[in-house]
């Protein structure tokens, strides 16, 4: 690759260097006692040097909508992103999103407009590739296939002829890891191949070329802290002390070894950058799943058809026939079977699982038994406690008014289920209820959840990820041992960076508006997020006074990425990871 030359916008713009580490998935509550021991030194050193402090999440504390807080800095109700999927208009369906149904400008677009030279590799949902001043792939999101995920497009074959083939998607089927043990070290080998792939593409495009902002994305963190939580932390109620005796030294190792590649990239820049060390979320302990569909059609919220199929599913159901009960009774045993057929036919064991045992579910209860036209209000598939009420005139069978109607309803839902909490936890309940004009606001204020529940650090998962999972609102049992907590991580160093600092009340919005004010560029007034600027040592804040402009109009791109085989794909994708059902 020939070396390119950086704009000549002014003698500045080549001096100027950002490098963000997006570590998804950091928790202090893993990683500080680890920088305190001194098995990552890198990010002590950035820490001592600098600064560290909790980064507070989007809510929920999801990745899609959390990435696009950070890209943006806008919160959900203007960027139009709240999860994986998106419902499609009108209708109870959904559908797997990508970056065209993200509206507004990108951190990096801005810092391209201003004659920086940008390098972003991996962030979630950026499929497909906008054109930016510089070097976009795009992350795991991306169907399966495509050679169309990295601009410029001529970057593919270089890449991967010094490389291989692009480590883009996850090899390894995670929510097997739940079921077998047996899977821990292909699994464990997967994420620290996929790590080092990526760092290997960050070092190679900064030695090749020139770069004034550099964002690298590792995803691998967040895939092992989702499986092997309970050996990680002692106080997991499912901790195996086996399987830590025998996997723990392992999995630190490739912290370490992430904190080792983070080092060597730093060192490859000839100038010190300004770095950024961020996450989308935190992490904590699941050890109980919480059934949204269920108490809502306990409560009386959602009704059932009257046919003969439904009354026979829903007889079964309240017996226990549920596929909490199947995974729990046969999961291990069809992964089995399925590692069998999977190397004879190269058919999945969650694909045998669900052709075999689910197919199209006939015998499980499941939103298909839902009456629409008698039911107020439902959640759909997510981890993010997402709650939406069948509105007239938004829902094809709405049946809930609009305004005061509908106003009561949220309220007399929030109350039940806050009630339903401190007695079902004895009061001791760490949860948010939010309705989303709390949260949101914005162009897609409506298209967002009406309720937003999250009961985080009690090991409590909220949402519903397998339907009806289960005939009990709250179960011993959730697909995951580790899961999503507001509370991420920031770390920050560098030449106009205070040292030493604690830093408070940091929002992952913010993370855009300081980074465009570090390097000169004036604020979009459209962002939600604010300049951090107690992390500025005060000469630079004197002499960088923040400045606003008018922002660019940024509506949602109108062409599809994604046929309909790629989005079942990507769905199929989201459901080997356990983030739909």
């Amino acid at each position: 690759m020939e070396k390119e030359k950086l704009p000549t916008k002014d003698s500045n713009v080549g001096k100027k260097k950002v490098l963000v580490f997006g570590l998804d998935g950091g928790t202090f509550d893993l990683l500080r006692p680890w920088m305190e021991k001194g098995v990552l030194p890198n990010l002590q050193k950035i820490k001592e040097e600098g600064g560290a402090g909790i980064l507070r999440s989007s809510f929920p504390p999801v990745t899609t909508p959390a990435w696009n807080c950070f890209m943006t800095g806008k919160n959900p109700g203007k960027h139009g992103i709240y999860f994986f999927l998106a419902r499609k208009p009108h209708s109870y369906e959904e559908m797997p999103i990508d970056f065209n149904h993200m509206d507004g400008q990108t951190l990096w677009e801005i810092l391209g407009e201003n004659g920086y030279k940008v390098a972003v590799l991996n962030v979630p949902l950026t499929y497909p590739p906008q054109s930016v001043n510089g070097v976009l792939i795009s992350g795991f999101m991306t169907p399966a296939g495509k050679k169309d995920f990295i601009y410029p497009s001529r970057l593919v074959d270089e890449i991967e002829k010094k490389f291989g083939k692009y480590y883009l998607h996850a090899r390894s089927l995670d929510i097997d890891t739940y079921f077998l043990d047996k899977n821990i070290p292909g699994f464990l080998q997967d994420c620290r191949s996929m790590m080092l792939y990526k760092f290997e593409v960050a070092k190679y495009l900064v030695e090749s070329m020139e770069f004034n902002f550099l964002m690298l994305h590792i995803w691998s963190m967040d895939r092992i802290q989702h499986w092997l939580y309970h050996i990680l932390d002692k106080e997991h109620p499912r901790y195996r002390s086996d399987l830590a005796e025998k996997y723990y030294d392992e999995v630190i190792s490739i912290y370490r070894e992430m904190d080792r590649q983070l080092g060597i990239l730093m060192d490859k820049y000839d100038s010190s950058p300004t770095i950024f060390v961020v996450s989308d979320h935190g992490f904590c302990k699941v050890d109980k799943g919480i059934d949204l569909n269920v108490w809502l059609l306990k409560e009386g919220y959602i009704e059932l058809k009257r046919g003969l199929p439904t009354r026979v599913r829903y007889f079964l159901w309240k017996r226990g026939f549920s596929l909490e009960g199947l995974y729990r009774r046969w999961g291990p045993r069809i992964s089995m079977l399925g590692e069998r057929l999977r190397k004879m036919f190269l058919i999945s064991p969650v694909d045998v699982l669900r052709s075999l045992f689910l197919g199209k579910k006939w015998w499980l209860l499941s939103l298909g038994d839902v009456d629409w036209s008698k039911t107020k209000a439902y959640c759909k598939p997510s981890m993010g406690g997402q709650i939406f009420i069948n509105m007239k005139g938004r829902e094809p069978q709405g049946m809930v008014n609009p305004g005061q109607e509908y106003e009561n309803l949220k309220r007399e839902i929030i109350g039940k289920l806050r009630d339903f909490m401190n007695e079902a936890t004895g009061n001791k309940a760490d949860v948010e209820i939010h309705a989303k004009e709390e949260i949101y606001h914005g162009d897609y204020l409506d298209e967002m959840p009406d309720i937003t529940f999250l009961a985080h650090k009690n090991g409590y998962l909220a949402g519903n990820v397998m339907g009806f999972g289960s005939n009990r609102p709250i179960t011993d049992f959730a697909v995951n041992h580790g899961h999503h907590t507001l509370e991420g991580i920031l770390l920050t160093k560098g030449k106009s960076i205070k040292n030493g600092i604690t830093i408070e009340g940091a929002d992952i919005m913010d993370i855009t508006p300081t980074v465009l004010h570090l390097m000169g560029c004036k604020i979009p007034r459209d962002m939600d997020g604010k300049v951090l600027e107690k992390i500025f040592k005060e000469e630079f804040l004197e002499q960088n006074p923040v400045e606003f402009v008018e922002p660019k109009e940024g509506k949602r791109r109108k062409s599809d990425a994604m046929s309909s085989q790629e989005k079942e794909e990507v769905m199929e994708r989201l459901r080997n990871l356990g983030y739909i059902e």
